[in-house]
């Protein structure tokens, strides 16, 4: 829910719901300053947490310099078991300014008043969600820019994500420590927490 994501701020959510880790998140900082890439990806996520096997992985990417924030897909061969009412795709920044995707699709539309909570349908193998910042300073939802695109999604090759085991149900990170300063809604931040369920702040 919108309280919920307001409790976590700031928070990037590819796909929040209750799900449950197969096999552990882990992350990676991919190119060269000032152009550096931190990745963090959730593979053969359950969906929902009682879901058997692999139903989607995801990835979440922070560009250095541009504060870009792509989310990125590939559907796994299990079903959607979907018992919470669905999924939450989007951002929420500090000051509780969000833009949540209303569907899953490859053209959703990207709300400012409208706090989606009923995705069920898993993104297509490839599809990527990108939010670029405004050029003023905070959040302003209605210049962020939202665009879909895709590409072909590879697995990670990275770190552990600390104190998320390979079977974590409702569990946060420790701090991990970003390697460059990311600007989100006009606030430099150093590190993020992952949770099992598909969030990161």
């Amino acid at each position: 829910t919108q309280a919920n994501a307001e409790a976590k701020k700031p928070i990037l959510f590819p796909l929040w719901d209750n799900l449950k880790c197969n096999v552990k998140p882990r992350y990676i900082v991919t190119g060269i300053a000032p152009h550096r890439r931190f990745k963090v990806e959730w593979i053969q996520q359950s969906w929902n947490n009682g879901a058997a096997g692999d139903v989607i992985s995801f990835q979440v990417w922070l560009f250095e310099s541009t504060n870009v924030v792509e989310f990125l897909y590939s559907q796994g061969a299990v079903a959607v078991s979907n018992t919470s009412g669905g999924a939450s795709i989007g951002i929420l920044d500090a000051a509780n300014r969000f833009l949540t995707l209303n569907n899953s699709g490859g053209t959703p539309t990207a709300q400012t008043d409208v706090f989606t909570t009923n995705i069920s349908t898993k993104p297509a193998t490839g599809q990527i969600y990108r939010f670029s910042p405004p050029t003023a300073v905070g959040l302003e939802a209605n210049n962020y820019c939202f665009s879909p695109s895709s590409r072909t999604y590879n697995t990670l090759t990275g770190t552990n994500v600390p104190t998320l085991g390979s079977s974590a149900d409702d569990v946060t990170s420790a701090a991990i420590p970003l390697p460059f300063s990311f600007n989100f809604g006009g606030s430099d931040y150093s590190n993020v927490r992952v949770s099992s369920n598909g969030w990161l702040s």
